[in-house]
């Protein structure tokens, strides 16, 4: 258990004010696009581990004292489905964390309906995935852990501040509950109106800084791939987005073939390349003259190619690889007929994943290349 107080917070909270914060968009004021609708729809740069983005919010409640525009959350318990939902906030670190290094992290909070006596930080090597919300069983290396809950009585946010020694292996962190759903301690908060059923907490300025306020790498380039991977959310709350646009689909190649649909990503299958290399090899070919087949017979649609990779090894090498092997895809429609302007093409490295990175499957099938069609 660990004891905070005034005296420690001031100064932790002055250590870390000129530091590098190694999250990104940790106040969650840059924003993504879906897409499909194109509207804002998420914070940069964080998911779910069900892969879906997470709430966002930019409204000012009238005494409210948040200090920034935009905020999002998550659930660390709830009440439905048996107790089996829960969310878990996740994102990368910019910089490798130094073995050995103290690191500061702080975040504000506030909740809704129910108070969590634990929240914790999970530092680890890979993204999760998990299907759909459920329970993730671990044990978080910082929990912030209090006896009176982590709320205020008036409603306001709390800062949370804590300390840690990296290993030299964290690549990404996961925010929320790990705690059984039986052992997960709680106290209903008296919010009128509320139903009382699922705790949402709001957070916000999520920092994780080095200790003696040191830079720890140039991570310009990385933030940069961040910045440029787009959430494709492609279901929307009603609520959220009152008008959308109606899906089409076509057949990709026969009417027994995969339907492609609009504005939604989908995979080609038979798309290959030697390990860590961008020229296609042969077997490739006939995929994508099917693809090309599909863009001459339809001239008023525009594709975006997408590659991406699994975790294994460096993420910049990896971004310049799923960038090539994307323009190498893009080259071939060209040089098959295609008009340029009607192609673009993106890599996202291992920013994205569809499956685990823990095993020889699960990165077989991030490995991949998509389309966009528009």
């Amino acid at each position: 258990m660990k004891k905070f107080s005034i005296v420690t917070l001031l100064i932790i909270t002055g250590a870390i004010v000129n530091a590098q914060n190694l999250i990104p968009n940790g106040d969650f004021e840059e924003e993504v696009i879906c897409i499909e609708f194109n509207l804002k729809c998420g914070p940069m740069g964080w998911r779910l581990t069900s892969s879906d983005p997470p709430s966002y919010y930019s409204e000012f409640k009238k005494g409210d004292t948040i200090a920034s525009a935009h905020w999002t959350s998550f659930v660390p318990f709830s009440l439905q489905d048996r107790g089996k939902y829960r969310e878990y906030l996740q994102t990368s670190i910019l910089c490798p964390l130094e073995k050995g290094r103290k690191y500061n992290i702080s975040m504000q909070l506030k909740p809704e309906e129910f108070a969590v006596k634990e929240i914790g930080i999970w530092f680890v090597s890979n993204y999760i995935i998990t299907p759909e919300n459920q329970i993730i069983a671990a044990n978080p290396q910082v929990k912030f852990r209090n006896e009176r809950f982590w709320y205020d009585p008036k409603g306001k946010w709390i800062t949370l501040t804590s300390s840690y020694i990296a290993n030299g292996t964290e690549k990404y962190l996961l925010i929320g509950n790990f705690r059984p759903h039986l052992l997960t301690e709680y106290k209903e908060i008296d919010f009128e109106g509320k139903e009382k059923r699922r705790s949402t907490y709001y957070i916000d300025n999520v920092a994780l800084k080095p200790a003696n306020g040191q830079p720890t790498c140039d991570f310009t380039d990385y933030l940069t791939l961040i910045r440029n991977n787009r959430w494709r959310h492609t279901n929307p709350n009603d609520n959220f987005f009152p008008s959308s646009k109606s899906e089409k689909t076509m057949a990709f190649d026969t009417p027994s073939s995969t339907e492609v649909i609009i504005n939604q990503p989908f995979i080609l299958r038979n798309i290959f390349f030697d390990v860590d290399k961008y020229e296609l090899l042969p077997e490739s070919y006939h995929e994508l003259q099917k693809l090309s087949k599909l863009l001459t017979d339809k001239p008023g649609l525009t594709i975006e190619i997408c590659g991406h990779t699994d975790d294994t090894g460096n993420e910049l090498h990896n971004q310049k690889l799923s960038l090539h092997r994307a323009e190498t895809v893009a080259n071939f429609l060209k040089e098959n007929g295609v008009i340029e302007k009607r192609i673009s093409f993106k890599g996202f490295a291992s920013t994205q994943p569809i499956a685990t990175n823990e095993t020889p499957e699960g990165r077989k099938k991030n490995r991949r290349v998509e389309v966009v069609v528009r």
